[in-house]
Order: C-alpha cells, then sequence, then structure tokens
C-alpha cells in the first residue's frame, strides 16, 4: 500500500513524501509511485525528479508504466547509501529536477564550441542522456592533459554529427580488452 505522506509547497521545487515497497525488475529496483505524487510533480510523461532516502539524494525519473501510473529506479549508489533493497519499504521523498537530468557542462568543451559557429546547437541538439555520457567519458581522467584531449576529441564528434551511443571507455587496470575475462591468453597456452 503506497500513501502520500505529506506535499510542500514551493513551485518547481515541490517536494512530495510517500512509501513505497521496493521490488526487482531483472536486475532493476524500482517502487511504484501514487497517482498523486506524479500529479503533483506535473503529470504526463517521464518525469526527471531528485529523490531522497535516509538523507541520501539522487537523481532519478518517474517513468510511465504500460498500464498507467508511474515507476521510479532506485539506482545501487541511493540504495547502499540509503541502506534499502528489495522486499523493503521505504519513505522516499521527490522533487522535480529543475535541471531536467542536464548535466553540468566541462568549461572547456563550452569555450571550445562556442568559439565554432553552431557548435553548442549541434551539442544541445543531443538528447541529455548523450550529454550525460559524453561528459562522464570527459571527466573520467585524472589528468588535465587527458581531459584536453578528449575534449578535442569530442568536439571534433560533435561537429562532425557523428552520433556514438558509448563514447570509448575508460582502460580499467588489470582488465584484458577481451571483456574483462581476466588476462589474455595466447593460442599456446590454451
Amino acid at each position: 500500500m503506497k500513501r502520500v505522506v505529506s506535499a510542500t509547497a514551493g513551485g518547481a521545487g515541490r517536494r512530495v513524501r510517500f512509501t513505497g515497497r521496493l521490488y526487482r525488475i531483472g536486475q532493476l529496483r524500482c517502487v511504484d509511485v501514487p497517482d498523486a505524487v506524479a500529479r503533483v510533480l506535473g503529470g504526463a510523461g517521464r518525469i526527471p525528479v531528485v529523490v531522497t532516502i535516509r538523507r541520501a539524494s539522487g537523481q532519478s525519473s518517474l517513468v510511465p508504466k504500460r498500464d498507467g501510473g508511474h515507476r521510479l529506479f532506485i539506482g545501487a549508489a541511493l540504495r547502499r547509501a540509503g541502506l534499502v533493497e528489495s522486499g523493503d519499504r521505504a519513505r522516499i521523498e521527490v522533487r522535480r529536477d529543475a535541471r531536467g537530468g542536464e548535466p553540468d557542462l566541462p568549461a572547456e568543451l563550452v569555450e571550445s564550441l562556442a568559439g565554432i559557429r553552431g557548435g553548442l546547437a549541434m551539442l544541445r541538439s543531443r538528447s541529455p542522456a548523450d550529454r550525460r555520457q559524453l561528459v562522464r567519458w570527459i571527466e573520467a581522467p585524472k589528468s588535465r592533459e587527458a581531459r584536453l584531449h578528449r575534449v578535442s576529441r569530442a568536439v571534433a564528434m560533435i561537429l562532425r554529427g557523428k552520433r556514438r551511443r558509448r563514447f570509448p571507455r575508460p582502460e580499467v587496470r588489470g582488465r584484458s580488452p577481451d571483456r574483462g575475462r581476466g588476462p589474455a591468453r595466447s593460442r599456446r597456452a590454451r
């Protein structure tokens, strides 16, 4: 039984609390959201939200279900920080995400694209998920030189109109390129 516990006023920053039971869909954990919560936050379609469970916060979305209503997916980091797992009842607070899931773009990327006519427009034409993935890929290296190199590669890909579902993954030490199955072996060793 899910119920709306309370709602605080405040326009786009309106917070709504409800209690729900987490369940699994494959490897994902989610909770069904009461219709009243979705109405308070903006109604139909995908609604970007900031979720708080036991003082742990993270970004997610209220996603429409086939049979009506919405579902809220709870990521692993938020589950660990909020100490909840499948089958647990949780008191959940959600508020509409004013940024709409939009990532903070690295200053170097913005500067590089601002100097090119239509560069920022080409970046904005990509989906929010693609922009988030691009930002994660650029910010992954520790050294500034490596990040700047990735910015130049990203600018070139954006200007060519190349839409990649995945940017090159950073290498992980101790793993071989053959999908992380351990050290690569030669044919003689088999």
